[in-house]
């Protein structure tokens, strides 16, 4: 098994560590299309528990608090787990890899695979006036050729924010659905960048 582990710091982003299992990261150079599976069986936040535990109890906080914000906060989570990160993983490698050499990433699930197994998640914070604390996800990638064979293996720890201009979402917005796409942008981020030095250089 290769092992071996890069800590990257971009603009000012606190450090996380991408790590490859298993696999080889040169054998991905001639794929130049992925499509983005994301995966959340399993994923524990933090101290509260798994994702159902978790959404319950934020649900119902927030319905006790106000009536219906926790139904709408439940909408948007879930929502956003089928749109919002996917393609937030894929906008952060294609940003990297697409203009040089031609790679991108799209929400999918055709052809070679990149699967994105969330295994513990913060959601952070933000309040008034300015306290916040930024969204940190820790993955398990799989990336796999057309016919299914896996390639390689990558475990990306505790993703958070984003590079200045990137992305809308930096990290520290109000919505947790925000800061949880900022931390899956970097993740893809990331990935790309790691991928830039092992695969195409």
């Amino acid at each position: 098994m290769l092992l071996f582990a890069a800590t990257l710091i971009v603009g000012g982003l606190s450090a996380r560590k991408v790590i490859l299992k298993s696999g080889s990261a040169s054998k991905l150079k001639s794929i130049k299309k992925w499509s983005v599976i994301l995966d959340y069986e399993g994923m524990v936040f933090d101290k509260k528990g798994n994702e159902k535990d978790w959404l319950e109890k934020t649900q119902k906080e927030k319905n006790d608090k106000e009536a219906g914000t926790g139904d709408a906060f439940v909408d948007d989570w879930n929502d956003s787990k089928d749109d919002l990160f996917p393609s937030s993983f894929a906008t952060g490698i294609t940003k990297v890899l697409s203009k040089k050499y031609g790679v991108s990433a799209k929400e999918g699930r055709g052809g070679a695979t990149i699967t994105v197994k969330t295994t513990w998640a913060f959601a952070g914070y933000r309040v008034p006036p300015g306290i916040f604390k930024d969204a940190k996800i820790t993955s398990t990638i799989t990336i796999k050729d057309a016919d299914g064979n896996e390639l390689a293996v990558f475990e990306i720890i505790k993703a958070e924010r984003v590079p200045d201009g990137l992305s809308s979402y930096n990290g520290f917005g109000y919505k947790v659905s925000e800061r949880m796409s900022a931390s899956y942008l970097q993740t893809g981020y990331a990935l790309g960048k790691d991928l830039k030095k092992a695969t195409y250089k």
